[in-house]
């Protein structure tokens, strides 16, 4: 993880970037991931069940942010409803929550016929995100988070 602090308006916001480790298991070459349907289902059930690289990076993500006025996104490469996702929610809000894109793919190349969201922006408790999407354009193989913040009461 990148983090940086800035002063907005007299106070401190931590702005954090994260590209968390792939699956090891999905063959990925440049033309995106190649994985069968039953391959997906089973990694969907060791993302949601099992402790993974993943969901231990974001325990000592969480650990080292903190949760006083935090925004961290980036490629998390697990999908929502992930161990490592519902542990960043225990401590922040996803961004995308109750918005039309919840469901939308971030990931370009997954083979698959709906792409997985891999990509989240969380943010604490004492912001307020006042909207977000997903951008549906991108230079590289995910498609970005945009949200716009303010500071909670």
């Amino acid at each position: 993880m990148l983090g940086a602090t800035v002063v907005f308006e007299g106070r401190k916001l931590r702005l954090c970037s994260v590209h968390l480790d792939r699956i090891d298991s999905i063959d990925v070459d440049q033309r995106g991931a190649h994985l069968s349907w039953d391959e997906a289902i089973s990694l969907l059930a060791r993302e949601t069940t099992d402790e993974t690289v993943r969901s231990r990076c974001v325990k000592e993500l969480l650990a080292w942010a903190g949760s006083d006025r935090v925004i961290i996104g980036g490629d998390f490469n697990t999908v929502f409803c992930s161990k490592a996702v519902r542990k960043m929610e225990t401590v922040f809000k996803d961004a995308l929550a109750g918005t039309s894109d919840y469901l939308t793919g971030t990931y370009t190349k997954s083979g698959l016929p709906v792409a997985p969201r891999l990509d989240f922006l969380f943010y604490s408790k004492k912001l307020a995100c006042l909207k977000a999407h997903v951008v549906r354009e991108s230079a590289g193989d995910h498609y970005p988070v945009k949200a716009e913040f303010c500071f909670g009461s």
